[in-house]
């Protein structure tokens, strides 16, 4: 099991519903950030894709044992919860992204 999936089992996030907050095209909800990463939510607005260059993806790839034994430690810890590390090559162009938690899709609504 990879380090991601370890993951996403400990939070008890299911692989089917994993896929399946990725399975409709959603209406672009993209932005650009500062870096010039684009990132966009999946369909139930749960998690956040973001893309990254190669070098940030191959140093996720070599600290995720060590991300993952902390929050398998520290399950209440404020880090974001990564969970997944993808590479899409796409007409030879490789393509980089994370995916991580929505720290506000489950927020409750603020009144003023």
């Amino acid at each position: 099991m990879s380090t991601f999936a370890q993951l996403r089992a400990h939070f008890d996030l299911k692989a089917d519903d994993f896929a399946t907050s990725f399975e409709e095209a959603t209406k672009p909800s993209i932005s650009e950030g500062a870096s010039g990463a684009f990132m966009f939510f999946s369909k139930d607005m749960r998690f956040i894709v973001k893309s990254m260059v190669e070098g940030e993806a191959r140093f996720l790839a070599k600290i995720a044992p060590l991300y993952r034994d902390h929050m398998l430690a520290y399950p209440h810890t404020k880090l974001t919860r990564f969970f997944g590390c993808f590479k899409i090559t796409l007409h030879g162009n490789k393509f980089y992204f994370v995916v991580m938690e929505n720290l506000f899709a489950n927020a409750p609504e603020i009144h003023h």
